[in-house]
């Protein structure tokens, strides 16, 4: 937590403004191959979940565009009237609590940990990485891609490794 606190602080002391911080998360661009990529993988009947250590509008913004199923994210933050950040819940959604909320979402839909994948990219996804049957490094830490089974430098190679 204290890392996201200490981001939020940050933030808050350089003035960002509630109307700054809506348009950078909407500039925010999907990597090359992620929309078509997330497609064929709904296509296949695979069920998708973000479960992000960033900010839940960000993570909101990608479940919206890619017709994401769910999404949990760390950080959600309160603005005053003018719109300055006056507070942030942090919730447990990195590191070891990103395992907490896949369990939840493993016991919420009925899946086994083998039965799920996970795609990440910092130090902060290796504890996820290792509860999945099938985790992804993508462009990644090194501490992630020495525990991933996979890794990948296009999001369109999860396609060459995932079935229905």
């Amino acid at each position: 937590f204290d890392w996201v606190a200490e981001s939020v602080e940050i933030l808050r002391r350089h003035g960002l403004t509630k109307r700054q911080f809506e348009m950078a998360i909407e500039s925010i661009d999907y990597n090359d191959g992620v929309e078509a990529t997330i497609r064929e993988i709904h296509s296949r009947g695979i069920r998708t979940v973000i479960i992000s250590g960033g900010f839940i509008e960000q993570a909101r913004k990608a479940q919206i565009d890619l017709g994401i199923y769910h999404s949990h994210a760390a950080v959600d933050l309160f603005w005053d009237r003018d719109g300055h950040i006056i507070h942030c819940n942090i919730l447990p959604s990195d590191y070891r609590g990103k395992v907490d909320y896949l369990r939840l979402m493993m016991r919420e839909f009925g899946y086994r940990s083998e039965e799920c994948a996970f795609i990440g990219d910092g130090k902060n996804d290796v504890h996820i990485a290792n509860e999945t049957g099938l985790s992804f490094a993508y462009d990644a830490h090194p501490e992630l891609q020495r525990v991933a089974t996979h890794s990948i430098s296009k999001f369109s190679q999860l396609l060459d490794h995932i079935s229905n």
